[in-house]
């Protein structure tokens, strides 16, 4: 969607139509792009939400993606990490099962595999010391393609002192 105009404009609303009723997740992704070769800058701003008639004003925003981390000890020499509730990776597998390798360590919290929509699984990541090659698996699946997503779930142990969820690797059976 192209935002650029020649001077400051407010209120203006971009809609969403066709949408069954129900429960929808909006992401606005900042592609990081100029709407116009005149344009000066790569902002986007958002200072509200409106459904049916309920307005919501400066709307909380979370930055939603996972950092990749170098680090010698992980599978192929990197792992993503996130640390917010709700933040999630989705991917699609083949097979009757999906093994997610993590770590444990005194920082991480819990996760939730989710597959084809159900959360099958939930794993406490929290350890005194940081180890690598945890692995938390969904087994059983009927032979097919699945949808898994690997979800924060933003809870931890009491011992833990953080949220943070790592992923190094994922293994299909």
């Amino acid at each position: 969607m192209n935002n650029y105009a020649g001077s400051l404009k407010r209120g203006v609303a971009r809609t969403v139509k066709g949408l069954a009723k129900g429960k929808h997740t909006i992401q606005v992704r900042v592609l990081g792009k100029k709407g116009s070769k005149k344009g000066k800058g790569t902002l986007v701003a958002i200072d509200g939400f409106k459904v049916g008639k309920t307005v919501t004003t400066t709307p909380a925003l979370t930055k939603v993606s996972w950092q990749s981390v170098p680090s010698a000890p992980a599978t192929n020499g990197s792992y993503t990490v996130a640390d917010l509730k709700g933040q999630s990776m989705k991917f699609s597998v083949r097979g009757t099962g999906v093994t997610v390798t993590s770590a444990r360590g005194p920082g991480f919290g819990k996760v939730g595999v989710y597959v084809d929509g159900t959360l099958r699984t939930t794993a406490d990541l929290y350890a005194k010391s940081l180890t690598y090659g945890y692995g938390v698996s969904v087994n059983g699946l009927s032979d097919g393609v699945h949808s898994v997503v690997v979800k924060v779930l933003g809870s931890k142990n009491s011992k833990s002192t953080g949220t943070g969820v790592l992923v190094d690797q994922v293994d299909v059976s």
